[in-house]
C-alpha cells in the first residue's frame, strides 16, 4: 500500500512535465525527482517532451534560491535569488539602480568605498582614505600618534579614542576664554630652604641659610612624581635655581648652591625640595648668579636617556652638569666638571649656559658666552679624552690667533655672558650669537659687528660687547640679530647689515624724570652745532642720573674739533644705562614684533611702526611705543619676560626691579600689577612665565633674594579666578625661544625657526603652541550602589571629562546624601587619583554610614565635580551646567 502510494505521487509530478507557466508568473521548478523518465533537472528547470531539461522561464533562467525558482519579469533581473530591478552593469539597491561609482549600503546607494568602514558624510557621499577617519561628518587626516594635545602641532589636537592628531578644526573644541582685563594675580606658594638635617656639620647649616635668588630660575620636568617609571610630561614640573645667603655674603658673585623643587603648591603654601646640589669639593660654590640650563645632554640615539641634565656654572669659573640617579630626584650624580671653562676671558659673574645642537649630530653641545663644550662629557677645546665626534672651541682662542681681532663674548655692563644660539640662515647648522660677533657652528667667525656710538658707561672690567636675541623684523624669512649694548639698540641682518628702515643704533632713553642736559667743559660753552664724537657719530643728547657721566670729546661734522677758550670742548653726557637682555614679542597685537628692554631708569618697548610724520598717536617718540619709569640704577642689565595672560593676541611684559615687581599692559605701558613687596639687589634675574604645577594654566616665578628668611626666594603666581590661559611647562634657559626645546626636555637636532611661526616670532616669551584656550569639561557620568546593608551604603560616583584639556589628578567632586526621611548628609569631597585625559572616566567610591536613629531604607546621591565643597572650582570650563548629577532613589534590599 505504501509503494502504491509513492509511485502515485511520482505521476503527479511528472504528469506536469512540459505545462508551460503563465507569462511572467513565477513559477517553482520541479527537477530533481531521482526517476529516469528521460531526464534528471535541477531547480528552475523541468523535463522537456524530447527528454531534455529547459528554464520553466523560456528563454531566460529562473532565478533559484535554495529549494525554490522565480521567473523574472521584463525589466527585472535576478540577484541573490531574488527578482530585482534590471540595473545592467550599476548596482541594484533596494529596487532602485545606483549610479556609477555608487555601492549598495544598508538599503541604499552610496559611494563605492574599498570597505563600508571607510564611508562619510552626511549621506554616505565621502569615501575617506586609508589614512583618514570619519569624523564630525567629513574624512580628517591621521597625524601623527599622541597621548597628550601637547604632543601635537599648533592647529591640531589629540583624538583620544584614536590616539592621533587631528585638525583642531575637524571637531568643536572645548574652550574657555577668560574675560579680557580682569587681572588679579595672588601668591600661591613661597619656597624657603629646608632645614638642616638633625646633628648637622657647620656647612649643612650654612647651606641652610641660603634663602636668597637672585637669578632665573629654570623649569622642566624632571622627576617621575606619579610613579609611572617614566618622567614626562603627565608629571609635576620642577624649578631649578640658585641660593645664596645675603646676610653671610652679601649681593654679589658670592657662593650658592644649586636647588630643585618640585612646582606644585603645598596645601600650606609651602614648596617641596627634591634636592641640594654642589660640585666635586668644599670649595667648589655655584655662582649665585649663574644661570641654569635645562635638556637632555645625551646624544639622541641613546633612547633610553629621556631625563634632563642640569647645567650651571661656579662662582670662579668652570661649569658643571648633574644627572638623576633617584626617580623621585632626590638623589643626583656629577655628570661632569670641566674647571677651566669659561674663565675670566669670558665672565667675571652672573654667565648664562644654553644648550644646543649645533652641528645636528644629534649630540648636544653646553654654550657659555663663546665658549663651546661638548654636553656629553663637558670637554673643552684641546681636552685630554675629548671624542673625536665631540664638537668643543672657545671663541677667545680664535681671537688670539687673529691679530686685531676683538670678538664678541656677550657682556653688558659687569653680568654675563649671555649669547644665543639660532639658524640665522636656516642651512640646518646652528650659529652661536655673542654680543657683536656671529660665530659659525665650529668657532669660526662668520661676521662681527664694529661699534662706533655708546649712550653708557660700561660698568664691568670686560667689554660691553652686548646682549642678544633673534627675531623677523623685515620681508624675508631669515633671523634678525638683536643687541642690547651700552644703552642702545641694533637691529643686523643674519648677514651683519643693516636692516633696511630701521636705523643703527637706536639710542635706550631714561625715563623723563631722570635725565637732564649735558654739561660742557669748558662750563662757559654753549653749543651751537650738532655735536660728534671721533667716529662722526651723533654725541648722547642727554645725561641719565645713574652713575657717573661720560667724559667725551666733541667734533663737529666734518670732524675738526669743537674748540672754546682756547680748549676742545668735552661733553658730560650719558651716565650708566647699559640696559637688559632683549625681549622680542607682538606686545601691542598689531601682527609686528616689538623689543622690549629694562634699562637704568626705565622699562623701554621699541616698536618700528612708531616713526613717520606724523608719529602714531599711541607711540612714546620715534622708534618708541612707550617707557614706564623703573629703578634699577645698581645693575642695569635686569631681564623681563612677555606672556599673554588673557590670550588676546597683545602679550604683556613681566618685569621686577629693586623695589617691585610688575605686570605692565603690553600695549601701552598701564601698570596693570605691581607688588612693591619685592626687593632685589638685581643682577640679571627675571620673571619667567610657565605651567609650573602642570594643572594646564600659566604661573608666574619670581626670584627674590629676600632678606626676610620668611618671605623665601621664590614665588609662585597664579589668578586668583584661574582666567590665565594655557602655556609650555618647560622654560629651560635663559634664553628661551620656545623651539629650542621640546616640552620634556630634548634638545632637537635643527630646531624649527622660531621667527618663521606666525604665532611666534618671539624670545624670552612663553606660549602655549596650541589649544591656547582649551579647557575640561567636567561631567558626572554616573551613580550607581555597589554594597549595602543597615549600616552602610558603598556607592560609585563615575566622573568624566568631555573637554579638549587633560587635567592631572586631585579634581574633588563633592558628594551629598539625602534619605528616605529627608536628611541630608555632606559627605565632603573625593579627589581623582590619575589624569583625566579627554573623553576619559574614573569611577570613583564613596561610602556612606547611615546614622543612629530611623532606620534608612534608601537614599538619593547628589555628586558635583570640580567643587572644593565650598563652592570653589579649581578649573574654568567651557560647559559649567553639566558638573552635578543626582541619582535616582538608591535602596537596600536587606533593609527593606
Amino acid at each position: 500500500m505504501r509503494l502504491w502510494c509513492w509511485l502515485v505521487l511520482v505521476w503527479i509530478v511528472v504528469a506536469g512535465c512540459g505545462e508551460a507557466p503563465p507569462a511572467g508568473a513565477p513559477r517553482v521548478g520541479a527537477g530533481g525527482s531521482g526517476v529516469d523518465f528521460g531526464c534528471d533537472c535541477p531547480f528552475g528547470e523541468e523535463c522537456s517532451d524530447d527528454g531534455r531539461c529547459v528554464s520553466i522561464c523560456g528563454d531566460v533562467s529562473a532565478c533559484v534560491f535554495g529549494g525554490t525558482a522565480q521567473c523574472c519579469g521584463a525589466g527585472s533581473a535576478c540577484q541573490a535569488g531574488n527578482c530585482v530591478t534590471d540595473c545592467g552593469s550599476d548596482v541594484e539597491c533596494n529596487g532602485t539602480c545606483c549610479e556609477s561609482g555608487q555601492m549598495c549600503f544598508e538599503g541604499a546607494c552610496v559611494t563605492q568605498c574599498d570597505t563600508p568602514s571607510q564611508l562619510c558624510g552626511d549621506d554616505n557621499e565621502l569615501c575617506c582614505a586609508s589614512d583618514e577617519a570619519c569624523i564630525g561628518g567629513g574624512c580628517v587626516p591621521l597625524l601623527e600618534e599622541c597621548t597628550l594635545g601637547e604632543e601635537c602641532e599648533i592647529d591640531e589636537l589629540c583624538e583620544p579614542s584614536l590616539g592621533v592628531c587631528i585638525p583642531r578644526d575637524a571637531v568643536d573644541v572645548c574652550e574657555f576664554r577668560p574675560p579680557v582685563g580682569e587681572f588679579e594675580p595672588t601668591i600661591g606658594c613661597r619656597w624657603t630652604p629646608p632645614a638642616p638635617p638633625t646633628n648637622a656639620t657647620a656647612e649643612e647649616i650654612e647651606i641652610a641659610r641660603m634663602s636668597e635668588v637672585v637669578m632665573t630660575p629654570s623649569v622642566a620636568n624632571l622627576t617621575d612624581d606619579n610613579g609611572d617609571g617614566v618622567t614626562d610630561m603627565l608629571d609635576t614640573p620642577d624649578i631649578v635655581f640658585a641660593s645664596f645667603d645675603y646676610d653671610a655674603d652679601g649681593c654679589c658673585t658670592k657662593r650658592g648652591v644649586v636647588r630643585i623643587v618640585s612646582g606644585g603648591c603645598n596645601d600650606d603654601g609651602t614648596m617641596t625640595t627634591h634636592a641640594t646640589l654642589r660640585g666635586l669639593t668644599s670649595d667648589d660654590w655655584i655662582g649665585n648668579s649663574t644661570g641654569i640650563a635645562l635638556g637632555n645632554l645625551h646624544p639622541d640615539h641613546m633612547a633610553g636617556e629621556r631625563v634632563p641634565e642640569i647645567v650651571a656654572t661656579f662662582k670662579n669659573g668652570g661649569t658643571i652638569a648633574w644627572r638623576r640617579t633617584a626617580d623621585d630626584g632626590s638623589a643626583w650624580e656629577i655628570m661632569w666638571q670641566n674647571d677651566r671653562l669659561p674663565d675670566r676671558r669670558q665672565t667675571h659673574g652672573g654667565a648664562q649656559p644654553s644648550i644646543a645642537d649645533l652641528n645636528a649630530d644629534g649630540r648636544p653641545e653646553v654654550i657659555i658666552g663663546n665658549v663651546v663644550l661638548d654636553g656629553l662629557t663637558g670637554g673643552g677645546p684641546g681636552d685630554v679624552g675629548l671624542p673625536v665626534e665631540a664638537l668643543a672651541w672657545d671663541g677667545r682662542d680664535l681671537e688670539a690667533m687673529t691679530p686685531g681681532a676683538n670678538l664678541g663674548v656677550g657682556n653688558n655692563a659687569f653680568l654675563g655672558p649671555v649669547s644665543t644660539v639660532a639658524d640665522l640662515d636656516r642651512d640646518g647648522l646652528q650659529e652661536v650669537i655673542a654680543g657683536n660677533t656671529v660665530y659659525n657652528y665650529d668657532g669660526t667667525e662668520r661676521w662681527t659687528y664694529e661699534y662706533t656710538t655708546t649712550n653708557s658707561s660700561c660698568g664691568g672690567s670686560l667689554d660691553c660687547d652686548g646682549y642678544n636675541a633673534v627675531g623677523n623684523f623685515d620681508e624675508d624669512d631669515d633671523g634678525e640679530v638683536v643687541i642690547i649694548r651700552l644703552g642702545e639698540l641694533f637691529v643686523l641682518n643674519h648677514d651683519g647689515s643693516p636692516v633696511a628702515g630701521i636705523p643703527l643704533p637706536i639710542r635706550i632713553p631714561g625715563a623723563p624724570a631722570n635725565v637732564t642736559e649735558p654739561t660742557y667743559s669748558p662750563a662757559a660753552y654753549v653749543p651751537s652745532v650738532l655735536l660728534y664724537d671721533e667716529d662722526g657719530d651723533l654725541l648722547p643728547p642727554e645725561r641719565i642720573l645713574c652713575g657717573g657721566a661720560l667724559q667725551l670729546a666733541a667734533y663737529d661734522l666734518t670732524g675738526n674739533p669743537i674748540m672754546s677758550e682756547g680748549s676742545q670742548v668735552v661733553v658730560h653726557t650719558a651716565g650708566a644705562n647699559e640696559s637688559g637682555p632683549p625681549t622680542i614679542a607682538d606686545f601691542d597685537g598689531d601682527g609686528f614684533a616689538e623689543i622690549g628692554t629694562a634699562s637704568s631708569t626705565a622699562y623701554v618697548v621699541f616698536d618700528f611702526q612708531c616713526t613717520g610724520v606724523p608719529l602714531p598717536a599711541e607711540c612714546e617718540r620715534e622708534w618708541v611705543r612707550w617707557m614706564v619709569e623703573n629703578d634699577d640704577c645698581s645693575s642695569r642689565a635686569t631681564g623681563s619676560s612677555v606672556f599673554d595672560f588673557d590670550g588676546d593676541g597683545s602679550a604683556e611684559v613681566v618685569y621686577a626691579d629693586e623695589t617691585t615687581f610688575r605686570i605692565f599692559d603690553g600695549s601701552n605701558g598701564a601698570i596693570l600689577y605691581e607688588d612693591t613687596t619685592h626687593s632685589s639687589n638685581t643682577r640679571l634675574e627675571m620673571p619667567i612665565v610657565v605651567d609650573v604645577d602642570n594643572d594646564g594654566q600659566a604661573e608666574v616665578v619670581i626670584p627674590e633674594p629676600n632678606t626676610d628668611s620668611t618671605r623665601g626666594g621664590i614665588e609662585i603666581w597664579e589668578d586668583a579666578d584661574n582666567n590665565w590661559v594655557r602655556t609650555r611647562r618647560i622654560w629651560n634657559q635663559h634664553t628661551y625661544s620656545v623651539t629650542n626645546v621640546t616640552e620634556d626636555g630634548q634638545i632637537p637636532r635643527v630646531p624649527e625657526s622660531n621667527w618663521t611661526r606666525s604665532r611666534l616670532n618671539n624670545f624670552r616669551q612663553n606660549v602655549q603652541p596650541g589649544g591656547l584656550f582649551d579647557a575640561p569639561d567636567f561631567v558626572v557620568r554616573e551613580i550607581f550602589k555597589l554594597d549595602c546593608d543597615e549600616n552602610y551604603f558603598t556607592l560609585a560616583v563615575v566622573v568624566g571629562n568631555d573637554g579638549s584639556l587633560s587635567v592631572p589628578a586631585g579634581i574633588l567632586t563633592h558628594v551629598l546624601v539625602t534619605t528616605d526621611d529627608h536628611r541630608v548628609f555632606d559627605l565632603g569631597t573625593v579627589a581623582t587619583t590619575d589624569w583625566l585625559l579627554p573623553g576619559q572616566s574614573e569611577q570613583l567610591a564613596v561610602v556612606f554610614e547611615v546614622p543612629e536613629g530611623p532606620q534608612v531604607t534608601g537614599i538619593v546621591l547628589s555628586a558635583t565635580v570640580d567643587d572644593d565643597g565650598r563652592g570653589g572650582q579649581r578649573y574654568n570650563e567651557c560647559n559649567d551646567d553639566n558638573n552635578t548629577a543626582t541619582s535616582n532613589p538608591i535602596t537596600c534590599p536587606s533593609v527593606q
